[in-house]
């Protein structure tokens, strides 16, 4: 049997982005006499947009665009000192899909994965890559999974995708993709998937079935 095309989120999927930004964030807001440790992060700026986070922490500013290009800066800064971790089990899930002849596609929300990809060691692991930046709609419209489907030259309802949010999930499903939900930021019950895992490697069982 043809090996299934898997089709997979990047952030909270294969590595694990938050602490990346959380530390940009908080090195941005100390220039600016303002402490934003984690729990600040997770409680008002993971998931938001740059330019919502500042305007919401400091403001309207008229230095309001160099403080997005500063972020952003310090963001490559910090995969470059500090590298991105991986969620566990992602270097092995990938190498053994790759073993096994699966095509592999990564769809993000990200406006900027190839770096967090290479900081994780994941981007030679992958085929194709989308992101946020190549469709018109975000999730949870299927834009970067039908382009990710598009760029692998397959069906999207042979394929399996993976991911760990509502969002996202509602996204694979309205491409016509199968999906497991992984339960690395939410909880089994918030995931309405065709199955869902606890951690990667249990994925193959549903892979294999």
């Amino acid at each position: 049997m043809t090996p299934c095309p898997l089709l997979l989120d990047m952030d909270g999927v294969l590595v694990h982005s938050a602490s990346v930004h959380a530390r940009a964030w908080e090195r941005l807001f100390s220039t600016c006499n303002v402490s934003f440790p984690m729990t600040r992060y997770w409680a008002e700026a993971n998931g938001r947009s740059r330019a919502d986070v500042i305007r919401a922490v400091l403001g309207d500013r008229p230095d309001h665009d160099a403080l997005m290009k500063q972020k952003a800066a310090l963001v490559m800064d910090v995969l470059d000192s500090e590298g991105c971790p991986q969620v566990p089990g992602a270097a092995q899930f990938l190498e053994r899909a790759r073993a096994s002849g699966h095509p592999i596609a990564v769809a993000t929300a990200s406006r900027m994965p190839g770096p967090f990809l290479h900081a994780s060691g994941l981007s030679h692991l992958v085929d194709v890559v989308c992101d946020r930046t190549m469709v018109e709609r975000g999730k949870p419209a299927p834009d970067v999974y039908l382009l990710a489907a598009k760029r692998l030259d397959i069906d999207p309802n042979t394929a399996w995708a993976i991911e760990d949010s509502p969002p996202g999930i509602r996204a694979a499903q309205a491409a016509g993709c199968r999906v497991i939900g992984l339960t690395t930021n939410h909880p089994a019950p918030a995931l309405v998937a065709d199955a869902v895992v606890n951690r990667l490697v249990d994925a193959w069982e549903i892979l294999r079935g």
